[in-house]
């Protein structure tokens, strides 16, 4: 008579090593993981996006210290006149950026480029031109000014992160500052060089706009 059998009730091992249990609860601790991970890896993302913002307009900022050096401290028309309107105020910084003559298109609209461009994924390059505009309000007008002539240069904007199809900002116009970082931030660079990251509306009152008295 043959001995009988043991049949063990034990559950059953996948490749004799996880039973189908142990493998279904590592998939749950893996999702649970990931759900845990994925935003906080968004969050360092943008974080780094705004950082790397924050050094492009410093690059902007440098690069205008240098134009004034060599134009007896005026700055760059936003956009010139005459027999060249097409040369704005990022065309004029080019070469002090290490910009091709031509990098950015000859066109009234610049096209963006290297540190005018704004790593954050929220910029439509599609539609809008340029991430920074150029604060207009220079006197209440937008030809020559002397960087000598800014009564505060720690407390005015020169660039801005702006999200309209030009390459200069007006505060007095409906368009308003593109806010897209962390903290429903945009950074301004002001005129004494210095960055910094803003997230309350500011009005077209403000003096901050305004570079003379």
């Amino acid at each position: 008579m043959m001995p009988e059998i043991c049949r063990s009730s034990a559950p059953r091992r996948l490749d004799q090593g996880f039973t189908l249990i142990e493998v279904l609860a590592v998939i749950v601790i893996l999702g649970v993981l990931a759900a845990m991970v994925i935003p906080a890896i968004s969050s360092v993302r943008a974080r780094g996006h705004a950082v790397a913002c924050m050094s492009n307009l410093r690059q902007v900022g440098l690069g205008m210290e240098l134009y004034l050096q060599e134009n007896r401290g005026y700055y760059p028309e936003i956009y010139g006149k005459g027999t060249e309107p097409t040369k704005t105020w990022m065309w004029k910084l080019g070469p002090y950026l290490d910009f091709p003559e031509n990098a950015m298109g000859p066109s009234p609209l610049a096209k963006a480029a290297g540190v005018f461009v704004c790593p954050d994924p929220s910029f439509n390059r599609k539609t809008r031109n340029a991430s920074y505009a150029y604060n207009v309000a220079i006197d209440w007008s937008p030809w020559f000014y002397r960087k000598s002539a800014v009564p505060e240069p720690r407390k005015t904007f020169l660039v801005v992160e702006a999200d309209v199809n030009s390459d200069y900002f007006s505060p007095f116009a409906t368009a308003d500052v593109s806010r897209r970082h962390p903290g429903h931030t945009a950074n301004f660079l002001f005129v004494d060089g210095h960055v910094e990251a803003l997230s309350q509306t500011i009005p077209a009152t403000d003096t901050r706009w305004r570079w003379g008295n």
